[in-house]
């Protein structure tokens, strides 16, 4: 049997193969976005917006939040 858990971690696995990398937690983080900007992984976040983190789930910076009022 599965854990919830087990669906809670952003990771990433080399194009060539190779083992799974965990970075982080997914925290409420989905949606990854991948850019030129080799250096940062960007994300949606329900209450946040769009966000960033380094490769090693560190240093995370909010870009952009919609308010819809």
């Amino acid at each position: 049997m599965l854990s919830s858990r087990s669906f809670e971690d952003l990771a990433w696995i080399d194009a060539n193969g190779g083992a799974v990398q965990i970075i982080d937690e997914t925290k409420g983080r989905e949606n990854i976005h991948f850019t030129k900007v080799d250096d940062r992984i960007y994300l949606n976040h329900g209450s946040k917006g769009l966000i960033s983190i380094r490769w090693d789930g560190t240093d995370e910076k909010a870009h952009l939040k919609l308010n819809w009022d």
